[in-house]
């Protein structure tokens, strides 16, 4: 057993090398897991939270999410995906938008149906509306994973906690492969 590294304030350059890092793993990831046969044939973007966290937790892609009727000083579902062997999912940190209202103290990270199967939980109390966190063992969903993302709610009301997160599937699914930059 080991601990992961959690989370820590970063600067614009080094959230760039972190994200392209977790880029070619869950590139090679997804085609070791067969969703392509290269990685050529594999487009890597960011997490668009209507498409890949479904309408009902997010309504569009933006990352808003209404909690006024949530439950304050517990776990909150934000958002609970089948990835269906279709997407390998990666996330490696979280920025708060400048939107939102301060209700967020925590996010749980879980795979499977259930939420005891916890990957990780990232404290983002200290975390100012447009300030980034990142971590550098990001966490990897596989293709047939359930992804299971958590709040802890301090308050109610709506959040604007972004997932920073990238997402490696099948060119076409979404992005047609055009001119990909490595």
């Amino acid at each position: 057993m080991y601990a992961r590294a959690g989370l820590r304030k970063v600067g614009i350059q080094e959230l760039e090398y972190i994200r392209r890092s977790l880029d070619e793993y869950i590139a090679n990831m997804a085609v070791r897991e067969g969703l392509a046969t290269s990685v050529d044939s594999i487009v890597v973007r960011d997490i668009l939270p209507a498409r890949d966290f479904g309408t009902t937790y997010y309504p569009y892609n933006i990352w808003r999410k209404d909690f006024t009727s949530g439950t304050v000083n517990d776990w909150n579902l934000a958002a609970k995906v089948d990835l269906d062997g279709d997407k390998v999912v990666g996330i490696y940190g979280v920025a708060k938008g400048k939107d939102g209202d301060d209700i967020v103290s925590a996010i749980k990270f879980t795979r499977g149906f259930g939420d005891t199967d916890i990957v990780d939980i990232w404290v983002i109390d200290d975390l100012e509306p447009g300030e980034a966190k990142a971590t550098d063992s990001p966490i990897v969903y596989s293709s047939t994973d359930t992804m299971g993302i958590y709040h802890y709610l301090k308050n109610l009301g709506v959040d604007a906690v972004v997932i920073l997160g990238r997402v490696a599937e099948a060119a076409g699914r979404e992005i047609t492969a055009g001119r990909i930059i490595r």
